[in-house]
């Protein structure tokens, strides 16, 4: 990723820390190349590490409320 982004290894590290995707894969899914390069986005407006963290905490729960909230409607069809 720090070839693709021209970013040195200790971002590439950083930006996976804060968007809470594994740092010890050498490869990693679509979803997790998909959030590293949202995070990189967000450092590249400005945001600082702490405010992209909570960014992808409020997404986190986001998704679990959805889940929940479906599966209250709609039982095990979701």
């Amino acid at each position: 990723m720090a070839l693709k982004f021209n970013v040195c290894q200790r971002t590439v590290i950083k930006t996976l820390q804060a968007c809470n995707v594994s740092t010890h894969k050498k490869i990693h899914t679509e979803e997790e190349f998909k959030t590293y390069c949202k995070a990189r986005e967000l450092f590249n407006l400005g945001l600082q590490t702490n405010q992209i963290k909570q960014y992808f905490s409020i997404q986190k729960v986001n998704a679990e409320v959805v889940i929940h909230v479906l599966k209250e409607n709609f039982g095990d069809r979701v």
